[in-house]
């Protein structure tokens, strides 16, 4: 079977590929081979230190114009698209970059693979850790090395996560809705409300389009469109919000204020 991610890294290599007519790798000299690998080097670690950095526009001007990324989920990525995402998550992220390989095709193209471990932070303080293997190619453009197609695959333990829906009644759900604070550095407050067959998550100022969650049982509820979790506990005066396979514990608002008006007593 053909792998659709081969398939697609493929067709943006043939869109964007020098012609036969260019200096292929196969005619690169030793020292214009060492001069590319060289060069793109340090343009994908001009990547990750701006990344960390958190500078977002050195990232995008590292991109093409036309940069495409292919995402886990196989969903295709523009570079309008990617900046517009990051408005919208406001992901920041420290980047350990390692394994790294250069492959040059030509005088202006290569193709480099890599791992990435990243512990990144979405919507005002969410945390994701994680690490990925990826492929991309470069080109140089107007003397300069830009990225113009990536694609990166988690590493992660292969399983199969089957989650079957439950039915709860409105009084249940009406016991879980309310505001929620994050123990995170700062705190972050979270709002759940409850909806016809679930709850709505919603982060005031980073998650304002609400995102569903839908019980597997009487205390857990599990999200659709991210891998996101909620676990409760003590009749709904605490839960447990894995974001990514990363718990974050919480409490309600009304009862971290006591708590904190206590402190200051």
């Amino acid at each position: 079977m053909i792998d659709p991610r081969t398939t697609a890294l493929a067709l943006a290599l043939a869109t964007v590929l020098p012609s036969p007519t260019a200096s292929a790798a196969g005619s690169l000299s030793a020292e214009e081979r060492e001069r590319v690998i060289a060069e793109v080097t340090a343009a994908e670690a001009a990547v990750v230190a701006a990344s960390n950095a958190g500078d977002r526009q050195a990232e995008y001007d590292l991109m093409a114009d036309d940069w495409v990324y292919i995402d886990v989920g196989g969903k295709r990525i523009t570079k309008q698209e990617m900046m517009e995402r990051r408005r919208e998550d406001e992901r920041t992220a420290t980047v350990t970059a390692s394994e790294l390989e250069v492959i040059p095709i030509s005088l202006d193209a290569a193709v480099t693979r890599g791992r990435w471990d990243t512990r990144a932070v979405y919507y005002g303080g969410l945390p994701r850790v994680g690490a990925s293997r990826y492929m991309a190619l470069w080109r140089k453009r107007d003397g300069r090395w830009v990225l113009v197609a990536d694609q990166g695959t988690p590493i992660v333990e292969r399983q199969t996560v089957v989650r079957e829906r439950v039915r709860l009644d409105e009084e249940s759900l009406d016991g879980f809705a309310g505001n929620y604070v994050l123990d995170l550095d700062p705190p972050l407050e979270i709002e759940l409300g409850a909806t016809t067959d679930g709850l709505a998550l919603r982060i005031s100022g980073h998650l304002d389009e609400a995102l569903d969650f839908f019980p597997s049982a009487p205390d857990r509820f599990f999200a659709v469109e991210k891998p996101w979790e909620i676990e409760f506990g003590r009749a709904g005066e605490t839960l447990t919000l894995s974001t990514w396979g990363e718990p974050t514990s919480g409490r309600r608002a009304t009862a971290a204020a006591a708590e904190n008006g206590g402190d200051e007593e």
